[in-house]
């Protein structure tokens, strides 16, 4: 990542941490600047570094750029609450997101149940499909809440959906962390390895279910599983 990168996505996590703390001093009640917080640290920056990273090339590509520019019209119409825009944009969105996974790895996911695929590669696949589905969920919530409603959930928030576009980053983290235990990934520690990452996973959709459905109880041992499991 050359200089240019590195300056932009520093002005922009400086701004995006500005927006975590601006509503204290300047509250708004018509619209949240946590969704910008939230937005230009994990879907902009993290979403575009996570893509620029699968490539692994020196230069950004079309495909790469146009998300980056998406990601902020994306970010900015759901700031402003112009939701049509939000739709329509995340479409595109989805699209260049598995458009590099399916490069990067192939269009059905089989290499989480194959024994010969390193566990930093189906974590690298995982933070992909986690981005892109995140997408996906984020406009179906909008959908049913700003115009279908078919489910009425206390929970069933858009600022609930969107904390989940830190996933990916957590996931690819995670990558980087297993690609460094490369070497280590015998018999033995390949199983835990592979318990480690199925835990992780499964263990945060069941985390982020549990908290839509506001049950506290089983929060705390999701809780427990994943801290074990990281640890």
């Amino acid at each position: 990542m050359n200089i240019k990168l590195k300056i932009l996505f520093s002005i922009l996590m400086i701004i995006a941490l500005i927006f975590g703390f601006i509503h204290i001093y300047f509250p708004a009640d018509n619209y949240s600047f946590e969704r910008l917080h939230i937005f230009l640290f994990n879907l902009c920056t993290g979403g575009t570094i996570l893509l620029y990273y699968t490539r692994g090339r020196a230069e950004v590509s079309k495909t790469i750029t146009f998300f980056f520019f998406g990601s902020l019209i994306y970010a900015f119409s759901a700031f402003f609450k112009i939701y049509p825009i939000t739709i329509l944009v995340s479409v595109p969105l989805f699209i260049l997101v598995e458009k590099i996974r399916i490069e990067k790895f192939s269009f059905i996911p089989i290499q989480f149940i194959s024994r010969k695929e390193p566990v930093s590669e189906k974590f690298h696949q995982a933070s992909l499909l986690c981005l892109s589905i995140g997408i996906v969920m984020a406009s179906l919530v909008i959908l049913n809440n700003e115009y279908f409603k078919f489910v009425t959930m206390e929970k069933l928030t858009l600022n609930t959906f969107f904390l989940g576009f830190s996933f990916p980053l957590s996931l690819i983290t995670l990558s980087l962390v297993f690609s460094m235990l490369k070497k280590i990934e015998g018999s033995s520690a390949k199983i835990v390895m592979e318990v480690c990452f199925w835990t992780i996973t499964l263990g945060v959709i069941i985390f982020f279910i549990f908290i839509l459905f506001e049950k506290f109880i089983p929060q705390i041992f999701v809780t427990a599983a994943l801290f074990t499991a990281v640890v």
